[in-house]
């Protein structure tokens, strides 16, 4: 019987330890992920330090340091609005030689010989 309990004993500090260690690896793996961040977070607030410096430098005003903020987001909206008609020209262009693009298509009238009923004014076809 007292064999018994020391075996049990013995079981339970090897899970015991075998816990700890674990415990030990998981918060040595936070700690090093801690420290990625913190190195990452200190990077990008020197990044951000030396652009407000840069815009400073470049402002000798309150107004011109506001005025130089607007054309760079006006310049970065153009930026992206090109971007976006160069992608939406690509699906376009996607259509096979001889075809017209999709924009194209749509604003095209519907051929005569496709429309289920003759042309009507809208004035004839009320009450029907």
């Amino acid at each position: 019987r007292v064999t018994a309990s020391i075996e049990a004993e013995r079981a339970r500090l090897t899970t015991a330890v075998g816990e700890q260690t674990a415990e030990k690896k998981r918060l040595s793996m936070l700690l090093e992920a801690k420290q990625r961040l913190q190195a990452d977070t200190e990077t990008e607030i020197a990044a951000e330090k030396q652009r407000s410096q840069a815009l400073a430098a470049r402002a000798g005003s309150l107004k011109e340091l506001i005025a130089s903020l607007e054309a760079d987001k006006t310049r970065k909206a153009a930026d992206q609005a090109k971007a976006a008609e160069r992608k939406s020209g690509d699906v376009d262009q996607a259509a096979p030689n001889g075809a017209p693009a999709s924009t194209e298509l749509a604003s095209l009238p519907v051929p005569e010989g496709n429309r289920l009923t003759a042309a009507a004014p809208f004035s004839a076809l009320q009450g029907q």
